[in-house]
């Protein structure tokens, strides 16, 4: 995030304020849908939830590659970027055909999971147009549309709001559990309209080299992502079939704390990657950029903590006013806000790793994670202990809550054995010395190892002004610290304002 490329850092801002609005939009809207359907309810959305994530990746990243050739293309071939992206609706408007069908060919197998139908065909619809919607963000992306990227998010935010808002008030109790699909296919098929009208999707067409261009680049890059969205959600596998009643509901909303704040980390994939695939096979930008990764690691090394203490501590109250009767869950959720600080700290190196054409290198780092972590749910799920024990003696004694704990520690477990593997690739590949990524992991593991003992005390179970003051201090000490030893923050302040370059 230098000076140097300040209209990077205008665009990264500018989509991160956007997702940033339209996440705590989602996450309003999901905790009137929670607060008014329970934790129960919450709980049957699991699955749904997992395959509505998971359908766009049944279309093999043909609309991945958009991120990676889309790039190159336009630096090199301009006329066949348009190419690359009618091949890319073709493709993918075929294999979610072919996916509707092969789910439904799955009904069996998925009913110990999914019992209700109408929510496994919603789900399902929920899935493929969120497939259809990813063609057009991708493409966007690929060609640095940062602004249009994102107006279509926010357009298709507003238009889940109101959709889902406006169906669980009119609906009656007992279709409520179905307001968040339906809205869901009906705000996404609002938005691809939208895009349409915004010449975002093309005629599709068949190109048979844009065929080749994105089944080299796409795949791995689904591969990649797809294992790094399952680190993060992938436990409701296993934890959906083992955990019961109001508890199932609390593991499924620590997951979906999860999931909304991956999309943070995600914002520097969409504007990273297309940028770091630019300034790829050219030694002489290979310093700038590699500079460019360290600034942006360190900034990222030191927001991750502000961030994630701050939100941690507010949860209790937050609980409190918002989800009264998920209260019992706090400590779930707050492993859950912990478990994402390593993640945000890998997505740099991620990126620079995706740019480079290591993309199946991430995902099979990602899926190794995964086995662990679902290996620890299965073979190991009590986690006896001290630590435990301690937990559950402050108020969080539900059956089934020591299952869900020793699932929130397993995924802390295994964000970190990726982290740390990621970042190791860093030093052997890219040079960075050992001291300097230890102290971009620091901050974040230090958090980690205060969080842990203060959270078997009981203390960031409720809001405490004595906890919180001191934690404020802390972070507003560190950013103070950072800036004045690397003087990033001005830098990224000024660089907003700067011309473009």
């Amino acid at each position: 995030m230098s000076g140097k490329s300040p209209n990077l850092v205008r665009d990264l801002g500018g989509l991160a304020a956007a997702r940033m609005g339209v996440r705590l939009l989602g996450v309003a809207v999901g905790w009137v849908v929670a607060r008014v359907i329970g934790p129960e309810a919450l709980g049957q959305l699991s699955v749904p939830n997992l395959l509505f994530v998971l359908l766009p990746f049944a279309t093999l990243g043909f609309a991945d590659g958009l991120a990676r050739e889309l790039p190159l293309a336009r630096r090199d071939n301009p006329p066949f970027a348009k190419e690359l992206l009618r091949t890319a609706w073709l493709l993918n408007l075929l294999l979610l055909g072919l996916c509707a069908l092969g789910v439904l060919a799955a009904r069996p197998f998925l009913r110990p999971w999914l019992p209700d139908t109408w929510l496994l065909w919603l789900s399902v619809g929920a899935g493929l147009a969120n497939g259809l919607l990813r063609v057009a963000l991708i493409g966007l992306s690929g060609a640095q549309r940062i602004r249009d990227l994102a107006s279509l998010q926010v357009v298709q935010g507003l238009l889940r709001a109101l959709f889902v808002l406006a169906l669980l008030f009119l609906l009656p109790e007992r279709l409520q559990v179905y307001v968040l699909h339906a809205g869901m296919v009906l705000s996404l098929l609002g938005a691809l309209v939208w895009a349409a009208r915004q010449g975002v999707v093309q005629a599709p067409r068949l190109n048979p080299a844009a065929v080749g261009m994105l089944a080299r680049s796409g795949p791995p890059i689904a591969f990649a992502s797809l294992f790094l969205m399952l680190l993060v959600v992938g436990d409701r596998l296993v934890m959906s079939r083992i955990l019961e009643g109001q508890v199932r509901g609390f593991f499924e909303q620590a997951v979906l704390i999860r999931d909304g704040l991956l999309l943070l980390p995600g914002v520097l994939l969409t504007v990273l990657v297309p940028d770091h695939s630019a300034r790829q096979n050219d030694p002489a930008r290979r310093p700038e950029l590699l500079k460019d990764v360290a600034r942006q690691s360190g900034l990222v090394a030191v927001l991750t903590p502000v961030l994630l203490v701050l939100l941690c501590l507010q949860l209790p109250w937050l609980m409190d006013l918002l989800l009264p009767r998920f209260i019992p869950g706090v400590p779930l959720f707050q492993l859950a806000v912990l478990g994402m600080g390593p993640i945000f700290l890998s997505y740099i190196f991620v990126s620079l790793m995706i740019g480079e054409g290591r993309s199946v290198e991430v995902g099979l780092l990602g899926l190794l994670s995964l086995a662990g972590l679902l290996a620890l749910d299965v073979w190991a799920p009590r986690w006896p202990g001290l630590w435990l024990n301690a937990v559950l003696g402050h108020g969080a004694t539900l059956p089934g809550m020591d299952l869900a704990l020793g699932a929130s520690l397993s995924a802390l477990a295994a964000f970190w054995l990726f982290t740390l593997v990621v970042m190791g690739r860093g030093v052997w590949c890219w040079g960075f010395p050992w001291r300097r990524v230890l102290g971009w992991l620091l901050p974040s593991f230090l958090f980690t190892l205060v969080a842990l003992p203060l959270l078997a005390k009981g203390w960031l179970q409720h809001w405490l002004p004595g906890v919180n003051a001191p934690a404020l201090a802390i972070c507003l000490l560190l950013m103070w610290v950072y800036e004045g030893r690397s003087g990033q923050l001005s830098k990224v302040w000024r660089a907003r304002r700067a011309a473009k370059a």
